[in-house]
């Protein structure tokens, strides 16, 4: 399933919320990826088991959150600054997952 922000439920509203990047893809679980400040991104959802925050660098602490019934996660950028990217993954506790938009640093 595709999720969108859009600013009418017609083609061009369609269109115009691809294009501005307001979408990301889902099984089931909500999933909002967001900026709180310069280093420091914010993951909010539905209710999940896990939490994973993906960029380039393979190797990042706190990249991983585990619990039950998870509606929200933080993530610091790497301080030297290597990262390009960020996105974020939800799984719930059925194993649906959902996925955010790729934010380019």
């Amino acid at each position: 399933i595709t999720m969108l922000e859009a600013d009418a439920v017609e083609a061009l509203g369609v269109a115009g919320a691809i294009r501005a990047g307001r979408f990301y893809s889902t099984q089931g679980p909500e999933i909002h990826l967001e900026q709180v400040s310069e280093m420091r991104f914010r993951v909010r959802c539905t209710p999940v088991s896990k939490i994973v925050f993906l960029s380039n660098l393979p190797w990042t602490p706190n990249r991983v959150q585990k619990g039950d019934g998870l509606t929200e996660a933080y993530f610091d950028l790497d301080p030297k600054g290597h990262e390009t990217f960020l996105r974020a993954e939800v799984t719930d506790r059925n194993g649906r997952c959902g996925w955010s938009n790729i934010i380019m640093l």
